[in-house]
């Protein structure tokens, strides 16, 4: 008797770390003015995290190089208008220090055209390699077991591996962005982040003999 099934395992823990997303954006009629306060506020912005990570607090900053695009604008009649001109700098930087992570993003906001677009909650490399193993293993035994209840019901005693094929790891991390809360006090606002916890799943697809 042959039989195939699929086993899975889902393992939940919370967030070790953050990758926050944030863009520096400017727009303006002056391009040459665009240009230097972009800068400008890309400079705080570099000093701040980079101040941040010589604490420990992150890693792995990376600034984009300056993308510049001009918009023609136009009225109902179809009139042109002002020209402006767009300035843009993305960013990502990690976390591994959450407790500090709201001060820094409080601190960020109130800077001109500075943008948070995204939390993505994760866990660590070194965590994402302990946890494979385990979710397979379980993902196995779960397979095993559902082979085992079918083999069971045909009358069959045992059953015995002939293939396994693995459908993929998935990793289902949290966006934070709507459970951002604003705390002012002082004259620098606080930001309160509710991490999300990150889900780890493996699915096994194995072909047995039943005998």
């Amino acid at each position: 008797m042959k039989i195939t099934v699929t086993g899975a395992s889902e393992l939940k823990l919370p967030a070790e770390c953050a990758v926050v997303s944030l863009t520096v954006s400017l727009t303006g009629t002056d391009r040459a003015d665009i240009v230097a306060r972009t800068a400008a506020i890309v400079d705080q912005v570099r000093d701040a995290l980079t101040a941040a990570i010589a604490d420990g607090a992150g890693r792995d900053l990376r600034l984009s190089n300056l993308r510049m695009w001009t918009n023609v604008l136009h009225d109902d009649r179809g009139r042109q208008g002002e020209t402006q001109h767009v300035a843009e700098v993305r960013g990502t930087v990690t976390f591994d220090d959450l407790s500090r992570l709201g001060d820094v993003l409080g601190g960020l906001s109130v800077a001109e055209g500075v943008n948070v677009n995204h939390v993505s909650w994760e866990l660590r490399e070194e965590t994402m390699r302990r946890l494979q193993p385990e979710a397979l293993r379980a993902a196995h035994a779960d397979a095993t077991t559902r082979a085992t209840w079918i083999a069971e019901a045909g009358g069959f005693t045992t059953v015995t591996v002939a293939s396994v094929q693995d459908n993929g790891r998935q990793v289902y991390r949290g966006a934070g962005k709507a459970a951002m809360f604003m705390e002012i006090g002082g004259s620098v606002p606080s930001i309160r982040l509710d991490p999300e916890d990150v889900d780890v799943s493996a699915d096994l697809t194995i072909r047995f003999r039943a005998s």
